[in-house]
Order: structure tokens, then sequence, then C-alpha cells
């Protein structure tokens, strides 16, 4: 999913082709779903997997930044076991701005497309220095 889907202005498009437009919609509109999904979670009352909007290879990368965006105390830290996408969705809503804690609303639609959006970005230069220094 490209980083700026949500930024699309499908109007100013230059497509003109229906099948280009049909692409571009759909591109939105996967990214409008995992949106969702992660909204859907954020209470953990479901056993969904964090394989519905992450890829394998995504899920390390949040292993990985999971030190980063937990903080020193226990209200702060991500309280949902990593195979479950209200695991992710912590992480993603911390991406957004959200802070973490439990007396806060859970993070809304706008701060998770901000926080995925920043994810995608974030992933992107975590493949690159992988595979530089994979060499």
């Amino acid at each position: 999913m490209p980083a700026s889907w949500g930024k699309v202005h499908y109007e100013e498009s230059e497509l003109e082709i229906g099948k280009a437009l049909r692409k571009l919609f759909v591109t939105a509109f996967m990214g409008a779903v995992q949106i969702l999904q992660l909204r859907q979670a954020r209470h953990g009352e479901k056993e969904q997997e964090t394989s519905l909007v992450f890829s394998e290879e995504q899920v390390k990368c949040l292993e990985d930044l999971l030190l980063k965006f937990e903080e020193k105390t226990e209200k702060q830290k991500n309280p949902w076991p990593q195979k479950n996408l209200a695991w992710a969705n912590w992480m993603t809503g911390r991406f957004g701005g959200w802070k973490g804690y439990a007396s806060q609303r859970p993070p809304g639609v706008i701060t998770l497309h901000e926080g995925l959006t920043r994810f995608h970005d974030i992933f992107q230069g975590w493949r690159i220095a992988k595979n530089v220094y994979k060499r």
C-alpha cells in the first residue's frame, strides 16, 4: 500500500480510463479496510490475528520498534499479546501520536491513518537498512 494513499485527490487525478480509476479506488479501499480492521481490534475482544493486516516481515519490524515506543512505566506498555491485532493497533496508534495511556480514548481512524502512513515509511527504511547490513 502506498504511504500516501489517504492524500489522493481523486477528482484531480488525470486518469481518464475507467480501469485505471478502478485501480486507484481499489488501492484506497484496501487502505481504508486495514484502518477499519485495526479500529475494530483496538479492545482485543476478538481473537483477530496480526496477520490480517500486516505481513510477517512487517510484524518483525513492529517487534523491533516495540522497545522504542513502549515507555518505562507499566501504564505505557503494550498490554496485548503479539499475535492479537490489538497489539498492532496499539503500535499503530503510537506511531500516529497517541500516548498509550489506558485513561485516554483509544486511537481513532485519523490517528490510525497517520500511524499506518508513518509505519509504512519506517518499514521501507527498515527494509533498506536490513538489506544494507546483510551484505
